[in-house]
């Protein structure tokens, strides 16, 4: 740890992200200082920042109003506004590079032809993103930019409709989207309909053509809703306030005095007594049952209302100081903790912010990129291959949730969220093109009610990408998810893989769980969800035996004070560790700061090691911390998905005590057949032989062996109403039998028969059609201090080893035809730039990799206790030599490619040349110049790895700068 991270570390001991926070509060306060005497530091590192404000709640200020004077420290402090809170600065002040100077130009051309919108800001700031330095900024600030801080936070328009477009841009609107407009008008004229999208379609059907009857017609339901009890507390009122508020907004003309004081005062009087309550920021309904109807009540009855402001201001203080950073620290990639609930809530949410942004031109996407810039992706990657009965994507559940994979609505929304996401970071990100086609890809709303969201939409007009170019794996760090598919095709294969934090109530105890997906649902989870806290919710549907995961039952764990406080059943899952902390009683964080206090409690789960390439997707899950520590010592799963149909998963598995048994959990919606035969001990249970077992849904099927243990138990539990949600002598049925899709009524259970406190657990899983013949058994492989297995794919025959020493990492090799096309270690750690887009079909052979021997341990007296000031010396010399043989590897026509940040976002570009001065790289249609200073370390390596062939002076690098992992692995490559 070096001395500036020490200073963090004392001064903030209050666990990673805070020390990270800390770091950039006082980094941010030393450069507002210097501002205030004019002692701007040379240059500020894009990357260094980019990587803290990644992690970080200390980056995001709220936008300062126009016309805010105050001296140089409010001038400094506008600047910091206006930079970093939406932009990444780097090193190029009047740099004379001309391309940097022609784009620069483009920007502001960008900026004026836009007349200055909201829209112009962004594309012209996003486009000046990474051309400035401080300095710069500060110059162009004495120049005249304060015209800047007007266009960041707007007035807000006096017409109506004002929300969603002014009548002359719904218009223009209805125009281009003839077609969407004609059926919105269609639901309008019709009568009924759900009642948020029936006042859209006749709103904005009145706004575009008029009609007094539609108009009659809102403002009827908006009386209604007004007449009603008032909602308070874990109810939708949101809704209630959103109808509210788009009837005011394009009706108003039809409101009479008393309409609107009935109105005005009935939004007050729910935020009066609303203001209180869902206030836990990873929770859906702080966004979907609160907040959005805030602040759209808010923007439509602005002037009229004398707290319309407040409400506003209470909205974006509250989201910029506490939901931002939860969405950054939870959301990064583009996941949700909570699972399935992302998909309705970030649609209400996103009205909120698409009418912020343009009424006051507040950008909350920019404020956690993270999470907003990846979620097109990763929503991409939660959809199921194929479609459904309606023509819509189904999309799995986990945690709780509604059926999951059937069509109730979330489909039409989850789609929403993806076009207006992708339109907004479609010149900032390329992988939008690829969101774009598969949006292509996904029918138009599946219910005709939801007409008006294409309408409103539609994203028919931006450039799709070659679909099958699209990168088949993703990994949503914030919330521990991997998603991967052999292909974007309807017949792929999916497969998903969890494990991570515990931020919110409706995550279930199932860290480690995985599912799969071939035509239907093969693997998944199993419970319905009734009720919140009921005797199913409590005691199965929630509890780790409902998850494809692993038991370590300890008769004497009790598992108190759960959801509601109630107490549930012993299952011999994972722990319930959050009763007599701030996160009780349904193990939820409130915010950031409860995070904080509760490290120990979220911090439960991690993916230690992740790699995707053309031929597997690859993770490792240390799940120890989720299950009770009284008898869990170490656990890491080992996730392996070979293309297009295999899965492989490696359990280690150390328990405090012998006795503590040991069991594998698969669920399958439909019963398995046991190829080697099974006795029925009585009805729902069966004792099972052979080692094999096959299932099947729908028009597709799995077969899985158990290789480890060698000694095992099998067991096959189920049978609908008979022994599903069945365990130790007891049926858990839900209050009310909803046959959810995807509900799984059958499981297999594997056990050692041999007490033993470390047991591993080794399976191979093949997917296809339904009623495939039987592979081939896998073969049980051993090496020193790796176990694994050889069996046959569809596409050849791989050889897999994993660490048995509870790390991650291993070895694969594949063979087509008897020719390895590849031999390479599994990755002992993270690796999410390899993560890319689709490189050439395995069938190719390509040149084998050289196989790695499995690392060693050395023995602790023999390793150095870190780099010295030396080594860090014969470090800095070794990145020159580096430099210029990655300029040399250019030249002589060989590829790279590097993740770049462009107004935060990371995106991929081709390295086309090097430098004395740094590396040019294609992105986002452009040159960008990013010095060599601006590589982070591990940036740095990563691109020199694949264009340096010395491994010597790689490890030189590595060791010296401190990156440890790399540093091994250069080491055993050069032969140290």
């Amino acid at each position: 740890m070096d001395a500036r991270a020490q200073r963090r570390e004392r001064a903030w001991p209050c666990g990673r992200y805070a020390k990270s926070a800390s770091g950039n509060l006082l980094w941010l306060r030393r450069a507002e200082n210097r501002a205030v005497r004019g002692a701007w530091p040379k240059s500020i590192s894009t990357e260094r920042y980019d990587e803290d404000r990644r992690q970080s709640n200390a980056t995001v200020i709220r936008p300062v109003p126009s016309g805010c004077g105050g001296g140089w420290p409010s001038a400094a402090s506008l600047l910091l506004n206006i930079s970093l809170r939406r932009y990444a600065l780097s090193s190029f002040l009047a740099s004379g590079h001309p391309a940097l100077a022609t784009q620069l130009t483009r920007d502001f051309r960008t900026h004026s032809k836009y007349g200055g919108t909201a829209d112009g800001d962004h594309r012209m700031s996003h486009g000046i993103a990474r051309k400035f330095s401080f300095a710069g900024s500060l110059f162009l600030f004495m120049g005249g930019v304060y015209a800047l801080g007007a266009h960041a936070v707007k007035e807000i328009p006096r017409e109506h409709p004002r929300l969603f477009g002014s009548k002359q841009e719904l218009m223009q609107l209805a125009a281009r989207r003839a077609g969407a407009f004609g059926r919105m008008r269609n639901i309008a004229r019709r009568g009924s309909g759900h009642e948020l999208s029936y006042v859209f379609s006749l709103c904005l059907t009145y706004a575009v053509e008029g009609g007094d009857d539609l108009a009659r017609k809102a403002i009827s339901i908006a009386r209604d809703i007004i007449s009603r009890p008032l909602k308070k507390g874990h109810e939708p009122f949101a809704i209630d306030m959103a109808i509210v508020a788009i009837v005011w907004d394009h009706c108003y003309d039809k409101l009479t005095d008393d309409d609107k004081k009935r109105m005005i005062d009935w939004v007050n009087e729910i935020y009066r007594i609303n203001i209180n309550v869902e206030t836990h920021v990873f929770f859906n309904g702080y966004y979907g049952y609160k907040m959005w109807g805030f602040g759209l009540a808010g923007y439509a009855t602005w002037p009229d209302n004398p707290k319309a402001r407040e409400i506003i201001d209470f909205v974006s203080k509250d989201v910029v100081e506490r939901a931002v950073p939860a969405q950054q620290f939870a959301g990064e990639g583009g996941g949700w903790p909570e699972g399935y609930y992302v998909h309705y809530f970030l649609y209400y949410w996103l009205l909120y912010c698409e009418a912020a942004r343009r009424l006051e031109g507040i950008d909350y996407y920019s404020m956690a990129p993270g999470f907003f810039g990846q979620r097109p992706v990763a929503s991409m990657f939660e959809c199921y291959p194929g479609r459904n009965s309606h023509n819509a994507r189904s999309m799995p559940c986990w945690g709780d949730g509604r059926s999951g994979g059937g069509y109730g609505g979330d489909t039409d929304m989850a789609l929403c969220v993806r076009r207006i996401l992708a339109r907004f970071f479609f010149d900032k990100d390329p992988m939008m093109g690829y969101v774009a086609a598969f949006n292509r890809e996904t029918p138009s709303p599946g219910a005709a009610d939801y007409s008006y969201m294409d309408f409103l939409w539609d994203d028919a007009d931006l450039p799709a990408a070659p679909l099958d170019r699209m990168k088949l794996a993703h990994h949503a760090t914030g919330a521990g998810h991997v998603y991967a598919r052999s292909s974007w095709k309807d017949d792929a294969t999916w497969v998903f893989f969890k494990a991570g934090r515990r931020l919110a109530g409706h995550q279930h105890l199932d860290m480690g769980h995985f599912s799969i997906y071939k035509h239907a649902v093969l693997a998944s989870d199993s419970g319905e969800y009734a009720t919140f806290d009921d005797s199913h919710s409590i005691n199965y549907y929630m509890r780790t035996i409902a998850h494809n995961c692993i038991l370590v039952f300890d008769p004497a764990e009790t598992f108190r004070n759960m959801r509601s406080g109630k107490d549930g059943d012993n299952d011999g899952g994972q722990a319930y560790q959050w009763t007599g902390t701030s996160m009780a009683p349904n193990g939820s964080a409130r915010d950031m700061r409860v995070v904080e206090a509760n490290r120990n409690r979220v911090d439960i789960a991690e993916i230690i090691a992740y790699e995707d390439t053309p031929l597997y997707t690859y993770a490792a899950a240390d799940c120890t911390k989720a299950y009770s520590s009284s008898k869990m010592q170490h656990y890491v799963r080992h996730f392996l998905f070979i293309r297009p149909d295999n899965v492989v998963v490696f359990d280690y598995v150390a328990a405090k005590r012998p006795d503590f048994e040991k069991t594998w959990l698969l669920h399958t919606v439909n019963e398995p057949t046991v190829p080697g035969g099974e006795t029925m001990k009585e009805p729902g249970l069966f004792a099972c032989s052979g080692g094999f077992f096959t299932a099947s849904n729908g028009g597709g099927g799995i077969v899985c062996q158990t290789l480890l243990p060698q000694e095992h138990r099998m067991t096959k539990i189920g049978g609908k109403g008979v022994k599903d949600y069945w365990y130790r002598g007891r049926r858990y049925a839900p209050s009310s039998d909803r046959d959810a899709f995807g509900a799984s009524y059958w499981r297999i259970e594997v056990s050692p028969t041999r007490p033993s406190a470390l047991d591993a657990f080794l399976h191979v899983i093949w997917t296809g059609r339904n009623n495939s013949p039987l592979p081939p058994p896998a073969k049980l492989l051993s090496e020193s201090g790796m176990l694994g297995a050889e069996f046959t794919t569809t596409q050849g025959v791989a050889r897999v080893l994993f660490d048995s020493t509870g790390r991650a990492g291993g070895r694969i090799e594949f063979y087509v035809g008897g020719n390895p096309v590849v031999a390479q270690p599994l990755v002992a750690s993270v690796v999410l730039e390899r993560s890319a887009m689709r490189l050439p079909d395995i069938k190719r052979p390509a040149q084998p990799g050289k196989t790695a021997e499995p690392q060693k341990e050395e023995p602790k007296e023999t390793q150095p206790a870190g780099p010295t000031e030396e080594d860090r010396l014969k470090a800095d010399v070794a990145a020159s030599a580096m430099r210029a043989a990655v300029a040399d590897a250019l030249r002589a026509g060989k590829g790279a490619s590097i993740f770049v940040s462009i107004a935060g976002m990371r995106t991929r570009g081709r390295v086309k040349n090097a430098s004395d001065e740094g590396i040019t790289v294609a992105v986002a249609g452009m040159d960008v110049i990013v010095p060599w200073d601006d590589l982070s370390p591990k940036e740095f390596y990563a691109l020199a790895r694949d264009l340096v062939a010395d491994h010597a002076l790689l490890y030189t690098y590595c060791f010296g700068v401190g990156l440890a992992d790399e540093a091994e692995a250069e080491k055993a490559a050069s032969g140290r």
